[in-house]
């Protein structure tokens, strides 16, 4: 049985979203998840960052003491911190990338399933935003266009053997779905340590 110490545990979880847009889902899966893992603490933004150049030093910061990622996302690009040219969102995307680089990180990705509940309702939340922070239609279509592209990038990255995406269909699949990526996550680095353990000691050795 391999020490306890060789697994890691996810205690803390940075969730990235866009704040206006999927404040209801992130809020959900935030109070579910602390619910149902009583030892686990889910972080958004507004639990540690304020306004201005500061938001981006913070998230980065608290990116870098969590033990695992969760991307929520929906269909509006978000806020674009001033000297840089990607969103807040897509930054922590990134940062999380590079502070997780082995084959099986700790990264879950959600996105709502085509044509489903979920997709209409986070395209409506999304227009609602967006009527209020673009001028003109031209503006939203950039907006919608740049988040395309970024969710073109997190399915890329996903496509790779290990790596956690998943669909959903309405509020109640995600919160359970969110459950399932970190308990499995879980389970599956358990059994993968026996699985290696055994293996080393030639339990699963073939015979001729």
């Amino acid at each position: 049985m391999p020490r306890k110490a060789e697994l890691a545990e996810i205690k803390q979880v940075f969730l990235s979203a866009t704040a206006k847009d999927c404040i209801a889902y992130r809020q959900s899966v935030r109070d579910f998840l602390q619910d149902h893992i009583p030892a686990i603490k889910i972080f958004l933004q507004e639990d540690w960052a304020e306004g201005g150049r500061l938001v981006v030093n913070a998230c980065k910061q608290k990116l870098d003491s969590c033990d695992a990622y969760l991307g929520l996302f929906g269909f509006r690009y978000g806020w674009i911190p001033p000297e840089h040219t990607k969103s807040i969102t897509e930054l922590e995307f990134a940062w999380a990338v590079t502070r997780w680089p082995q084959r099986e990180p700790p990264i879950f990705i959600l996105l709502p399933e085509k044509n489903s509940a979920a997709e209409q309702q986070l395209k409506t939340w999304m227009q609602e935003i967006i009527e209020t922070e673009c001028q003109d239609a031209t503006a939203q279509q950039i907006n919608f266009a740049a988040q395309q592209a970024f969710l073109a990038e997190v399915i890329k990255w996903a496509a790779a053997e290990g790596r956690m995406l998943v669909y959903y269909r309405d509020q109640t699949q995600l919160l359970g779905k969110a459950l399932s990526c970190i308990q499995n996550w879980k389970c599956d680095l358990l059994f993968k340590a026996l699985q290696g353990q055994r293996s080393a000691q030639g339990v699963f050795q073939q015979r001729n």
